[in-house]
């Protein structure tokens, strides 16, 4: 019998921990989590071996976190199955280990099964609400289970006592716990639960806000989808749009419709552009386009594949955009690169992007990129494959040496790029696709990623309406469903100021003549405010939150600022990160000359 960590007995009984997990595939966040189960090395012939168990919950999901000795996709080529004794009666559910499981799921099948009383109910991902991370292969998986999920009306979590196990069903079978052995857990209630923090509106109106969106084979155009659309873009309010998936119709087209769904003001306009296919065959279409506040100097050609019984000429794009505040332009690529099981070609796309940056990097090339021009990729990767495809875009390490040349870093500080990694609003986890009529559960397709040598990412999100709060919907005037019916991909947000200019207000030409704190606005509010300053001169900058009493709150500003026009905004929290409740706050500003002080409203 193999060793077992913290159990040696037919069932191990743990409290969880209070600990927030994400699902955003750097696994940090379990350093802390005591509650595990080691499997030695089995060195199987076939299939997988299992090496660790965590387990945790908070007051919405409960967690897992699987390692493997070998490398997998766990919704593809794994026969990992999981066991749930979810109602703490080993007398129902299916019997198996001398424990009944009221969910029994497949990985690999990507379908389970729900037992109650003699009954079964076969369920998919989205049943359970079962989602796992990353979407690539890799030896480490993140799992969690919604704690308030039903299958026919019945709460599948009815006990806080559960058991659980993990199983191989390949011809070489192993366990985690071994033998009978099941890894007991009792769900902790009210232990909280803190999701990364994110900020839907634009924190400062001189960050440049991208916005990359794969609208689903030109549902964009079509009528049934427009009011969810039209909230969408005027809660969102991007400078940059990069779209993918639009094959029937033209950039003037695109740019007509988002003017219908939020109108372009004080003498903005859009920019945009779109390459021609290769093929001049009028059935050929390419679906990737980018629309830009900012005018838009040269469109490039990064060659793809072209799909011919499909019609679909697969190359991405690249564009010259010249952004405000530098003297250097950006260079942001389009990508739309191959879905699904096609790897081969994936790889072959995501070279040729990598390719043309190392290009454009190198004087004498198709493009002179000026050193240390900010640099952006985004759009929807369909990294469904191997976890090596992430290398080759990030850290520029190329499979095909013969035909792309050697490796490189791709950033000017010759290091890798940055990845974005961007939270999915009201939820624990980096989530950009979501459909729930599909086999698939819900993954990570769409990226953003950037030169940090250049670029400061401010914040960044995806727009997953169907966690957000009632309130939170309301306060913005969306609804529940917008983001899923309006696409199976998510809307994907970045902010990002320039190196070495944070923070200015760039629709301001003067430097102010006079010292001024603003009313916040909106107010009253809920969730957040803007507040927004303006000095005449350099300054150290204080801006504190008190309540009524005279306690301090929140410190939102403590730094040196220069002459300019400022936005800065709260979230209602404390430092802690705790929300605050309704009720009347003073924020003061006190400079080196002036102090400020004004009342605002929260209102829950």
């Amino acid at each position: 019998m193999k060793n077992l960590i913290v159990l040696l007995f037919i069932s191990i009984t743990v409290l969880a921990q209070n600990n927030s997990i994400v699902l955003d595939e750097k696994f940090n966040d379990w350093v802390d989590v005591s509650t595990y189960i080691e499997d030695p090395v089995d060195n199987l012939n076939q299939g997988v071996d299992f090496k660790k168990l965590w387990i945790t919950n908070d007051d919405n999901y409960l967690y897992l976190r699987i390692d493997f000795y070998n490398e997998i996709l766990i919704q593809e080529d794994t026969s990992t199955v999981i066991l749930i004794n979810t109602d703490n009666d080993n007398l129902t559910g299916s019997q198996e280990y001398n424990s009944g499981a009221e969910i029994k799921y497949y990985f690999g099948k990507r379908f389970g099964y729900f037992y109650h009383n003699n009954d079964s109910t076969q369920i998919y991902q989205d049943d359970i609400q079962l989602i796992s991370a990353p979407t690539v292969s890799s030896t480490t998986f993140e799992i969690c289970f919604s704690l308030s999920s039903e299958v026919n009306s019945l709460q599948i979590f009815s006990s806080d006592e559960i058991e659980i196990k993990f199983v191989n069903y390949l011809s070489d079978l192993d366990e985690i716990p071994d033998g009978n052995n099941l890894l007991s857990y009792t769900i902790q209630n009210n232990v909280g639960y803190i999701y990364p923090e994110y900020q839907i509106n634009k924190d400062n109106l001189s960050f440049i806000r991208l916005l990359t969106y794969n609208v689903h084979r030109d549902d964009i155009f079509k009528e049934e989808n427009y009011e969810s659309y039209k909230r969408i873009f005027n809660v969102i309010k991007p400078d940059i749009i990069v779209f993918q998936e639009i094959y029937d119709h033209s950039s003037e087209d695109v740019v007509s419709l988002i003017e219908q769904f939020w109108p372009s003001r004080g003498g903005k306009i859009w920019y945009h552009a779109k390459i021609n296919p290769v093929d001049t065959n009028p059935y050929n279409k390419v679906d990737v386009l980018v629309l830009s506040r900012y005018p838009i100097i040269e469109s490039y050609r990064i060659q793809g594949f072209l799909y011919q019984q499909l019609g679909i000429d697969k190359s991405n794009s690249a564009h010259l955009i010249d952004i405000p505040n530098s003297d250097k332009n950006l260079l942001l690529v389009n990508a739309h690169t191959s879905c699904c099981q096609n790897n081969f070609y994936r790889d072959l796309e995501l070279q040729e992007i990598m390719a043309f940056i190392k290009d454009a990097k190198t004087p004498g090339g198709e493009i002179d990129l000026e050193t240390n021009s900010p640099i952006i990729i985004a759009g929807d990767m369909n990294l469904v494959g191997y976890s090596y495809q992430q290398d080759i875009l990030i850290d520029g390490n190329l499979i095909d040496n013969n035909s792309y040349g050697p490796d490189f870093k791709p950033d000017w500080d010759e290091t890798s790029f940055a990845d974005a990694k961007p939270y999915s609003t009201g939820f624990p986890g980096v989530i950009t696709w979501y459909n729930e009529s599909e086999f698939y559960g819900p993954g990570r397709l769409d990226y953003i990623i950037y030169s940090d040598y250049t670029l400061n990412l401010e914040n960044s999100y995806s727009l997953f309406t169907k966690t957000l709060s009632e309130l939170t919907l309301q306060s913005f005037d969306i609804k529940y469903d917008d983001a899923m019916k309006a696409s199976d991909h998510l809307p994907v947000v970045a902010d990002f100021s320039l190196k070495g200019i944070v923070g200015i207000d760039e629709n301001f030409d003067n430097i102010p003549k006079s010292f001024e704190l603003y009313q916040n606005y909106p107010n009253p509010f809920n969730p957040s405010t803007y507040i927004k300053y303006q000095l005449p001169e350099e300054s150290f900058v204080r801006i504190n939150i008190y309540n009524l009493l005279g306690q301090k709150i929140k410190t939102l500003i403590n730094s040196n600022k220069k002459a300019g026009r400022y936005n800065t905004v709260w979230y209602g929290k404390d430092e802690n990160g705790n929300n605050v409740s309704s009720g009347i706050y003073i924020y003061r500003i006190i400079t080196d000359k002036n102090v400020i002080s004004k009342k605002m409203t929260l209102l829950k």
